[in-house]
């Protein structure tokens, strides 16, 4: 396996594992772990298609919406990494 490819590997095993901890921390309506997973430049793109831009306002929308029920719960999709190394 060449550099090239070791990283690409490394990579898509690492955003696997992003993914797989934003699929977790929905289901078990985790707002705090959900929300650590962002950067404070982060852009956020909900299911409805709303982009939310910076954690504050990512952060406002999550703590918002768990007010009002369980969004992490309804929110939540299953979500898969697919390479295409072209």
């Amino acid at each position: 396996m060449d550099i090239e490819h070791a990283a690409t590997a490394a990579d898509i095993k690492a955003i696997e594992e992003v993914v797989a901890t934003v699929e977790r921390t929905q289901r078990a309506k985790d707002a705090e772990g959900f929300l650590a997973l962002f950067h404070p430049d982060a852009l956020w793109t909900t299911g409805h298609g709303k982009v939310l831009i910076g954690f504050e306002e990512i952060a406002e929308n999550v703590m918002t919406r768990e007010a009002d029920g369980p969004w992490l719960l309804t929110a939540c999709q299953n979500t898969q990494v697919v390479h295409d190394p072209a």
